[in-house]
């Protein structure tokens, strides 16, 4: 037991130990990921709205409205503070595009990839 913590706090093990939380924090995810973050959350708030929609479409200017079947939701708009699970996906949502856009993706590649996925995620 005592080889263990002489292990555990030499200065090599504290080296490699930091080397290796650098490694992970520097690791981005993959526009993938965000894409598929992004489409969980918008098919959580859309289910409160619309449980049995057929169709989405994500405005191209503003990625907080959305169109279902036609009719035209401002999620900024249409969530109360009483329900934080959808505060949470908004706030969510706004971030990842955030993300997204700060690693250069253009914000109707975003909003076209997720809208497929959306739409897609109904088809199945």
């Amino acid at each position: 037991m005592s080889n263990f913590f002489k292990l555990f706090f030499s200065k090599s093990f504290e080296g490699k130990f930091n080397e290796e939380l650098d490694k992970v924090l520097v690791e981005k995810d993959s526009v993938e990921e965000y894409i598929q973050e992004l489409t969980e959350n918008y098919a959580t708030m859309i289910k409160s709205i619309a449980p049995d929609y057929q169709k989405i479409m994500i405005d191209r200017t503003d990625f907080k409205k959305i169109k279902i079947d036609g009719k035209i939701y401002d999620l900024d708009c249409g969530i109360s503070r009483r329900q934080p699970k959808l505060l949470e996906c908004l706030s969510a949502i706004d971030a990842l595009f955030a993300d997204l856009l700060a690693d250069g993706m253009e914000l109707e590649d975003c909003i076209n990839q997720t809208e497929a996925k959306l739409n897609q995620m109904k088809r199945n």
